[in-house]
């Protein structure tokens, strides 16, 4: 069985209750001591690190041709694979438009970011936090 089989049915009274208990539970939480809370379940250094990974796999990967894309969003649906198509079409689009009116040739190239630089001032700041706690 597919899961594009499943169909749930909800009522709009379940629906109802459920936004509305949420809705009541929000209302008890106390700013600062939610602030508190997430700051202990995130550290930007280890967001940062999972951002970089995400960044390194979409740079390693090929980007598909126009009509494989085209072709794998037809497949998402009845409605939204024709939707998905239609704006990837004007994107498409657009991306001519602006490749004729601004030649990559004359667009100046960032310089290449200090990779190694970065990554031993992290470790330093790591490193002085660490000690400081």
């Amino acid at each position: 069985m597919k899961l594009s089989n499943i169909i749930i049915i909800i009522s709009l009274v379940d629906l109802e209750r459920g936004v509305c208990q949420a809705i009541a539970e929000v209302r008890e939480v106390v700013p600062g001591k939610f602030h508190e809370e997430v700051t202990k379940m995130y550290s930007w250094n280890d967001v940062a690190a999972r951002t970089e990974i995400v960044y390194q796999r979409m740079m390693n990967t090929t980007s598909l041709p126009l009509m494989e894309r085209l072709r794998r969003y037809y497949g998402c649906g009845i409605w939204a694979g024709k939707l998905f198509c239609f704006f990837v079409a004007i994107d498409y689009i657009v991306y001519v438009l602006l490749e004729w009116l601004f030649p990559r040739d004359t667009i100046d190239l960032a310089v290449n970011f200090p990779y190694e630089k970065y990554q031993y001032l992290c470790r330093h700041a790591d490193q002085k936090n660490s000690k400081d706690q």
